[in-house]
């Protein structure tokens, strides 16, 4: 766009008014080098929600900048709204709460945690991709800002409801999980847990009501580093193959890595938790966003391009299903390429559920009640967990298994309704922006003795809520300390001389020794086998209490 210069209109108003490039001095006329890309500047650019230039009130500076690169790339369109992509949502937290549930023929359902990896680097490369090549740059902040409002309130609801659960029902294991709870809070609980040898698979006793939160840590992580390292990419490569072929790089590196820390027959904690043996995943969607974008070029599909898309829909999802029906968490091929092979899958399947014509995708996962679950994905992952932590079926109540499950999942629904509605949706739409806005506007406007009136109730509830947050804090900082650090040396401890002993094995051998018939387990998925003395002492009285853990 050429610059302009000032004149005087006949009734003595400025007014502007532009000439041509071609008059522009020599000087202003270079082209810029490179590959149909824009400078490098990581600090311009647009947010998700799209960039709006401002009405010139004055003349704009002369610029020695390129050309707008909208106008350069004018088939760069926004990510739309594909209903199969929310089905994916779905189709994964529900895997992982079957398998959290222990129902029967899901014991991969942990897996969905990387179906999750794969779509999140998919949707936020292509994001960032898209607003490269639209604006020549990435705004980080904005960028931050907007995973922030789709993160972090919802997750600091849940931390605070469980800290307060924990504060006045369980004050004795609050202190066993305080420094989990602080972790989570700065999004690195994940490495918290690797630090202090918390194995993900085997608990003594309640698990922690926030173990799953590792994954929401090792997301926020990759948010934080990746539009950082992609723009450098960007800037360096200037190709969106060239960036992509990096970022398949970096996730062979990571599945490499994993490969060489995992020791088999051991505890593979180290393994899961880790953002670096589990940055493949979410490599992979980054790579693919990069190279594949079929909604930026709508028009007719050609038949043999429907027929691949056909084709990968039925691979990846019969490949998905027998994966969370058939592998097991301390398999050595799980970690020895098995997770690798579910992200191929997973990327085979948002590869499908991205072309707004792929109809056997869409069929499958593009349904009304797969779309409303995957827009409350987050929500039912947040909640789900901790529900099932504190009602366990035998132990906090006095019910089997099949009724506690009803009661569970009824409840779990709820409080991610009310989550979606009254905490994610409100603050991603800016309500409570806009609600602050009005708030001090109105108050701007009221008689002094109303506007007394206003800031006192809102400093008396600000004020209830920082205490409300303090005495928890306190209660959780103050609580008991915990027990000793559960030794996995095998060990046999006899209870009231009545011979019911406790057997105690590494995690890596929980499912090569089953417990004794009559033996009462409760265990915890994803938080490994836990038992009480209270549960031991249930038992009938010459019929042992053993768990394997």
């Amino acid at each position: 766009m050429g610059a302009g210069r000032q004149a005087r209109a006949p009734n003595g108003r400025s007014r502007w008014r532009s000439r041509p490039a071609e008059a522009l001095p020599a000087q202003r006329q270079r082209r810029w080098p490179g590959a149909g890309l824009a400078p490098f500047d990581i600090h311009r650019g647009l947010g998700c929600e799209g960039y709006h230039a401002p009405v010139a009130t004055s003349p704009p500076p002369v610029s020695n900048r390129p050309p707008s690169v909208a106008a350069r790339h004018p088939g760069t369109r926004r990510l739309p709204y594909l209903p199969a992509l929310d089905g994916i949502r779905a189709l994964a937290v529900v895997a992982v709460i079957l398998y959290h549930a222990e129902v029967g023929g899901v014991p991969g359902g942990f897996l969905g945690v990387e179906v999750f990896f794969v779509l999140s680097g998919y949707l936020v490369t292509a994001l960032l991709w898209g607003e490269w090549r639209r604006e020549g740059g990435i705004t980080l902040r904005r960028f931050w800002a907007g995973r922030a409002r789709r993160l972090l309130v919802a997750n600091l609801a849940l931390i605070a409801a469980v800290a307060t659960a924990l504060a006045v029902g369980w004050p004795e294991e609050a202190a066993r999980v305080r420094g989990e709870l602080v972790a989570s809070l700065g999004y690195v609980s994940n490495w918290y847990l690797v630090l202090a040898e918390q194995s993900y698979f085997a608990s003594l006793g309640r698990p922690s009501p926030v173990r799953h939160l590792w994954s929401l840590a090792v997301e926020a992580q990759f948010y934080l580093v990746w539009p950082v390292l992609f723009a450098l990419l960007a800037g360096w490569l200037r190709s969106a193959r060239r960036v992509a072929g990096a970022a398949v790089v970096l996730a062979v590196a990571s599945a490499l890595l994993a490969l060489a820390l995992y020791q088999p027959g051991g505890d593979p904690s180290r393994v899961y938790y880790g953002t670096d043996t589990r940055a493949a995943g979410l490599l992979l969607g980054a790579a693919l966003a990069l190279v594949w974008r079929p909604f930026e070029a709508p028009g007719p599909t050609r038949a043999c391009v429907r027929a691949v898309l056909e084709a990968a829909t039925v691979v990846a999802l019969v490949g998905l299903v027998v994966a969370f029906a058939v592998v097991d968490e301390l398999a050595d091929s799980t970690y020895q390429g098995g997770l690798l092979s579910v992200s191929v899958l997973s990327a085979l399947l948002v590869l499908a559920c991205a072309h707004p014509r792929a109809r056997l995708a869409q069929l499958a996962l593009g349904g009304r009640v797969a779309q409303a679950i995957g827009r409350r994905s987050y929500s039912l992952y947040l909640w789900h967990w901790p529900v099932f932590v504190f009602l366990r079926p035998r132990l906090d109540v006095g019910w089997s298994s099949g009724p506690t499950l009803a009661v569970r999942l009824v409840l779990v629904a709820a409080l991610a309704e009310l989550s979606y509605r009254f905490v994610e949706q409100p603050v991603r739409r800016g309500e409570l922006a806009r609600l602050a806005r009005r708030v001090r506007g109105s108050a701007r406007r009221a008689e002094p003795a109303r506007r007394r009136q206003m800031l006192t109730a809102w400093a008396g509830m600000g004020g209830a809520a920082v205490a409300a947050a303090g005495v928890v804090a306190a209660l959780v900082a103050f609580a008991d300390e915990p027990p000793p650090p559960f030794d996995p040396t095998p060990r046999v401890v006899t209870i009231d001389g009545v011979g019911a002993s406790l057997a105690s094995a590494p995690a890596a051998s929980a499912r090569a020794a089953p417990a004794p018939a009559g033996a009462v387990q409760d265990t915890a998925p994803g938080a490994g086998p836990a038992v009480t003395e209270g549960e031991a002492a249930r038992q009938p009285p010459h019929e042992p209490a053993t768990t394997t853990l």
